[in-house]
């Protein structure tokens, strides 16, 4: 419990809510997960997270800064058009558009 209580301190002088005590351990955080490659590197280097070859340390700036990367139970679909519930864009011409409403308009379709 007294690491629940030091987190949440820590938390509170960083200026955010503090968490529940129970909470999931954090997705691991890497390049490919994360959000903001430039916001994620210049605060890498301001915490000295950088390596001399330029290779931030993304475990630890994980551990220190969780809200750059993405959970990684979240996966995007493959088909934007797949149970969206939304008809697939119209993509036919515009003079094909405009004689399929004359002829819905004349009652010839």
């Amino acid at each position: 419990m007294s690491d629940n209580k030091a987190m949440n301190e820590w938390i509170r002088n960083r200026g955010r809510a503090p968490v529940a005590a129970t909470k999931k351990p954090p997705a691991p955080a890497s390049a490919a997960t994360c959000k903001n490659m430039k916001g994620a590197r210049l605060v890498a280097q301001a915490l000295g997270l950088v390596d001399e070859q330029g290779q931030i340390n993304w475990q630890a700036l994980g551990e220190e800064a969780p809200e750059f990367f993405a959970p990684t139970s979240v996966v995007p679909r493959g088909n934007a058009e797949g149970g969206a519930g939304t008809p697939p864009p119209d993509t036919r011409s515009l003079s094909q558009r405009v004689s399929d409403a004359i002829r819905r308009a004349a009652g010839r379709w």
